[in-house]
């Protein structure tokens, strides 16, 4: 049986520690200092209350998969889909209770220090915390190596995460896989947030698209539409402050209801559970948890948006898409064709970038070369001069003795005389 005191103190020595390497900007004592769990004129921001619901719904029965590429993914349009999770074992397994007892002892990630390295804590830690905190941007479980979590369960057996639910049948073209299960980047995450944490406004990497499907409490989100410019939605620190979601929420949203908003209003809406939103590559959004949340999502490239990822992908890691698009010559060789499209065109664009900084480097290098001459010239002339002048010198001087000395022989035969 565990010591009270004991796991008390490791408690909060674990989740100091985590604070700090999370935020290292941020004192200890200045995590609830907006007091958004307190005050309630505050609340609307992350409670929900104020929202809108402008989403669109389906149900997966009413919901063909070839529907759903013409309808939502070629046009780039979110929707809701629910049903799909009707049935997954995440349903019952998932509780935020039966998570604390099958992983107590796993280690998941709460985020990454100024390095860019994984911070990590117990389950068993983390779940206090989420019990406990006050904090106005809480620590959020957002892990990626969920094929990895085993946990003991009741009936005394091993089971992965990725036991408990499946890839639903919209998303299940996963094109990335091509670049291998250990050098793919990341695309799957488990999510554990408690609530007021949530994720800032972004779009997802590569332009990949993602799904997202709620097991338990409620989120809220908004998505702009393509044409949405960066400094609207991104207007900076000044603005922004510390760059949390909740500040994000509380301070940019109201912006987007005035009539002097710049451009098209986003689509707010809430998730429920059991609900699945689909988000379109390329699309700024932001999440954040209402309550306690749990939450399984995942980026995927498709046929729809292979063009847009893929050559995202070789902009960032090159050696590492060509392998992919060889890997795919033939399973999907009209996809592989586009692959080499893309290819050619980088590999153009790396030789005029290379001709360009060549012709840069010589004429940095011609450039140098005659400065070096202009400074060669003249430090020769300048030596010249010295020498010229010095050899006057030795003249005059040499001219005077020979006087002196002319000058006393004369007089010395003179007294000889």
């Amino acid at each position: 049986m565990k010591d009270p005191a004991s796991f008390e103190e490791k408690f909060k020595a674990v989740i100091e520690e985590a604070k700090k390497d999370s935020r290292s900007e941020v004192p200890l004592h200045e995590w609830d200092k907006q007091g958004y769990a307190y005050d309630g004129k505050k609340a609307p921001a992350w409670n929900g209350s104020d929202v809108v619901d402008t989403i669109e719904r389906v149900h997966c029965r009413d919901l063909t998969v070839e529907d759903f590429v013409e309808k939502y993914e070629k046009r780039g349009r979110p929707v809701i889909i629910k049903g799909i999770a009707d049935g997954w074992p995440a349903m019952e397994r998932w509780t935020l209770e039966r998570l604390e007892k099958e992983y107590r002892n796993e280690i998941f990630k709460v985020g990454e220090d100024d390095d860019g390295y994984r911070i990590s804590i117990k389950m068993k830690y983390f779940m206090e915390y989420l019990r406990t905190n006050k904090d106005d941007s809480p620590l959020y479980i957002f892990d990626s190596k969920v094929a990895k979590k085993k946990g003991k369960r009741e009936e005394k057996h091993h089971h992965r995460i990725t036991d408990d639910f499946e890839v639903p049948k919209y998303f299940r073209e996963d094109l990335l896989q091509y670049a291998g299960k250990s050098h793919r980047p990341p695309y799957r995450w488990f999510l554990v947030g408690p609530k007021r944490s949530g994720t800032n406004v972004h779009i997802d990497p590569l332009g990949t698209s993602a799904w997202n499907t709620l097991i338990s409490g409620r989120k809220r989100w908004v998505v702009f539409p393509f044409a949405t410019k960066k400094s609207y939605i991104k207007p900076g620190a000044k603005v922004l402050g510390d760059g949390e979601a909740i500040t994000w929420f509380s301070k940019l949203i109201p912006q987007t209801r005035k009539p002097e908003w710049p451009t098209h209003r986003p689509i707010e809406f809430i998730q429920y559970p059991g609900e699945t939103i689909f988000v379109p590559g390329g699309l700024w959004h932001a999440v954040l948890n209402i309550d306690d949340t749990v939450a399984i999502t995942q980026n995927y490239c498709s046929s729809t948006n292979f063009e847009e990822v893929f050559w995202k992908f070789l902009k960032s890691q090159r050696k590492l898409a060509m392998k992919a698009a060889d890997a795919m010559k033939n399973d999907h060789p009209s996809l592989y064709a586009v692959a080499q499209r893309l290819i050619e065109k980088r590999e153009e664009r790396r030789e005029q970038k290379r001709k360009k900084e060549g012709e840069w480097e010589r004429e940095m290098v011609t450039k140098k070369l005659k400065l070096t001459l202009k400074m060669g010239r003249e430090e020769e002339e300048e030596v010249e001069k010295e020498r010229v002048g010095k050899k006057g010198s030795e003249q005059e001087e040499g001219g005077s003795s020979e006087s002196s000395r002319s000058g006393s022989g004369s007089g010395s035969d003179e007294s000889d005389e």
